[in-house]
């Protein structure tokens, strides 16, 4: 997989979102966030890895906000594992989920975070202590976004606290629901 190999040390950010292309998954917001990002003068490149029923609205609006040099459809991957593991971010728009696995598979990356404040992400991230949990709207996750790349002592404390957690794999996180429901 050809993932250029930019980074915050060179100036140029690399973010990355990984899932199914849907409504759910907040690739609009992603966009916005994308649009507010260049306008503060951040030079970036976002790769969204996945594909979907909303990748047709998603195109049309990186070409209406012309963000085609910033934002990169990768499509569907069999492993979108080098994409993430090349990130300086990992970011998380998604408005709802049952458990985000793709926060779980960045966490074990020991990647920094910055997620929107859906219901059940605080059972994943402690807020500026292992990620960053913005408010559903493209302003504050730009701007938890800029937090990170102008505080390097965030990203290392993030990136710190990451490496000491414990991973816990989906299986287990299945076997422990399924525990409750039995229970």
């Amino acid at each position: 997989i050809a993932v250029p190999q930019y980074s915050v040390q060179t100036g140029k950010l690399k973010l990355v979102t990984v899932g199914r292309m849907v409504y759910q998954k907040g690739y609009d917001i992603a966009v916005e966030v994308a649009n507010n990002l260049r306008n503060s003068g951040l030079d970036f490149l976002w790769y969204f890895v996945g594909d979907g029923v909303a990748r047709e609205q998603v195109t049309s609006l990186i070409r209406e906000k012309n963000l085609s040099d910033h934002i990169i459809l990768c499509g569907e991957q069999a492993n979108p594992y080098p994409y993430m593991a090349a990130a300086d971010i990992y970011v998380q728009t998604s408005r709802f989920e049952g458990v985000g696995i793709t926060i779980s598979e960045a966490k074990i990356l020991h990647k920094p975070i910055v997620s929107t404040n859906f219901p059940v992400v605080f059972n994943q991230l402690t807020d500026r202590k292992n990620g960053i949990v913005a408010e559903m709207n493209a302003d504050d996750i730009a701007q938890k976004i800029m937090q990170l790349v102008a505080n390097q002592d965030l990203r290392s404390s993030i990136v710190c606290e990451l490496r000491k957690e414990k991973n816990v794999t989906a299986r287990e996180q299945s076997q422990k629901v399924n525990q409750l429901i039995v229970n």
